[in-house]
């Protein structure tokens, strides 16, 4: 799925004044590209994929995917685009405690009643992230490296065309980074998925295949 960015501007209240964070954005994403978005703390990163996420809303501008603004859609049909087109990973795993760790992965495919038809794509998933022998364990069962691991395959079981991250390795060691690292190059070689990625690694963000700078909220054009 392609995504493009037009004149993206976002704007906070800071008290009596206004911040503004994202100062006229304009980047396309081309379907089944890998990118990584760096910059400093405070340049904007975040701000950015959470608005090309559909989770937030530019204060002007516009966001389209394959020429469709989702913004414009109905309340039902966004959340029917986040669930069946979307998958999101995060810092924080965000495993709910009180569900197994196929459970967890299986939330999405429950949201449209489908999670008994996804079970054995869910623990074939599972398996293939090394998480065969712990598929019905709680999430405080497992390490920091295989929550995350979980988190992804619960992001990628609805086979979204496109998967954002933020700094999905962050709270990792670097093996378990690694290993984060190569499921997300997997799933794009093999699946083509669009992934956009906000990372605070150098080695991590140069696997992308492009890197796009953020500088103070405005892009930085030679990245591009």
């Amino acid at each position: 799925m392609k995504i493009e960015a037009r004149n993206i501007i976002k704007t906070f209240k800071s008290g009596l004044s206004e911040v503004q964070v994202l100062k006229g954005i304009d980047v396309t994403i081309q379907s089944g590209e890998f990118i990584s978005i760096v910059g400093k703390s405070g340049s904007g990163k975040s701000t950015l994929l959470y608005i090309l996420s559909t989770l937030d809303q530019p204060t002007s501008g516009q966001v389209l995917f394959d020429g469709t603004d989702p913004f414009a859609l109905n309340e039902d049909d966004l959340h029917m685009l986040r669930n069946q087109k979307i998958g999101f990973v995060f810092q924080f795993h965000h495993l709910l405690p009180e569900l197994t760790a196929l459970e967890n992965v299986l939330l999405p495919p429950r949201k449209l009643n489908q999670h008994l038809q996804k079970q054995d794509e869910a623990l074939e998933l599972l398996a293939s992230f090394g998480l065969a022998d712990k598929a019905h364990r709680l999430p405080r069962h497992l390490s920091g490296g295989e929550q995350q691991r979980c988190a992804l395959a619960r992001a990628l079981i609805m086979k979204p065309a496109i998967l954002f991250a933020d700094e999905p390795t962050g709270n990792l060691d670097s093996a378990n980074g690694e290993l984060v690292m190569e499921l997300f190059e997997k799933v794009n070689r093999e699946q083509k998925t669009t992934i956009v990625m906000v990372t605070h690694d150098p080695d991590f963000s140069k696997r992308a295949d492009r890197e796009v700078v953020l500088v103070d909220g405005v892009l930085d054009t030679s990245s591009l």
